[in-house]
């Protein structure tokens, strides 16, 4: 493993954690608000994997996949743990679900 092995797989990794990132912002902005604390966590999620994947390969596009699912499953499963309802479900309002409407009660109130 060289040091150039290891600044591909890192730089792999980063532009995994960018996809997305913007990816994110793409899908949620429009609903959410573009969230600035939260588009760079991405990034250095997949960046931190980018770089554990110069131990396993050396191509950059395996590389690269490695560190977009694992980016993909360290923040997702994050957030199952935490167990904390996305914000895009927390406003006053309505969502639809297979057809049905329901009311969106607002953070810590009961349903």
């Amino acid at each position: 493993m060289t040091l150039r092995q290891i600044a591909l797989n890192t730089f792999a990794g980063w532009l995994a954690g960018t996809l997305c990132s913007l990816g994110g912002a793409l899908k949620d902005s429009p609903v959410e608000g573009f969230k600035a604390k939260t588009f760079p966590r991405s990034m250095v999620v997949a960046t931190v994997w980018g770089f554990a994947s110069s131990g396993l390969t050396a191509d950059f596009f395996l590389a690269f996949a490695f560190a977009g699912y694992f980016e993909r499953l360290s923040v997702e499963g994050w957030k199952i743990i935490r167990a904390k309802r996305p914000g895009k479900f927390d406003a006053m309002g309505r969502i639809t679900e297979w057809g049905r409407s329901q009311p969106v009660p607002r953070s810590g109130t009961e349903a």
